[in-house]
């Protein structure tokens, strides 16, 4: 929980307000046993220490919100994804520019993937509510192992051959990051 409340002071989340949030939280997590997630992580940190290009995960969904994208309908694409959670205020903060980014970039080949843990009915009910247009699904736990999300909101980019080139990242990729993958000039 350290981990987690270090990352939100730096959002001015005020400490009683914390401890409030840290019950209901608990509750809505992943749960994923802790030893399972360092090895994941260590297995992840591995693989882009020793410089190799890794391949991404597979996507995999408990349920999909909106439109579904079979896995291999993304060969090819530049593919954004977003670990959120629906009670992650700067997840929700971000929202409004994944929408820029996906309508900007979607017919040059980039699909804007979200990735929600947390309740699927508060999730579906903020999407349609805002008509956020890119896919959005309640992610499998092995997901979030196979990805070694740390924390929401985690952004990663795969590029055009499946190769996970970016990420995590806690803040979105720029318009040059993007236009390189895309190959935009």
């Amino acid at each position: 929980w350290q981990e987690f409340k270090e990352y939100y002071d730096t959002y001015n989340v005020e400490e009683p307000a914390w401890d409030s949030i840290v019950p209901r939280v608990r509750k809505k997590l992943v749960h994923v046993p802790w030893s399972d997630m360092q090895l994941a992580i260590k297995k992840f940190e591995q693989t882009y220490k020793s410089g190799e290009m890794a391949v991404a995960p597979d996507i995999k969904m408990k349920s999909w919100i909106s439109q579904s994208i079979p896995n291999e309908e993304l060969k090819n694409k530049v593919v954004l994804l977003d670990f959120w959670n629906i009670h992650c205020g700067p997840c929700i903060k971000s929202f409004p520019e994944l929408q820029k980014l996906h309508d900007k970039y979607e017919k040059q080949g980039l699909v804007v993937i979200t990735c929600a843990g947390g309740n699927k009915k508060e999730t579906k009910k903020f999407l349609v509510k805002h008509k956020y247009s890119f896919p959005a699904g309640m992610a499998a736990s092995q997901m979030y192992l196979d990805y070694a999300v740390r924390g929401n909101p985690s952004y990663f980019l795969i590029d055009r051959n499946g190769y996970l080139v970016w990420g995590p990242e806690h803040q979105l990729p720029t318009d040059a990051e993007l236009a390189s993958l895309l190959l935009i000039k």
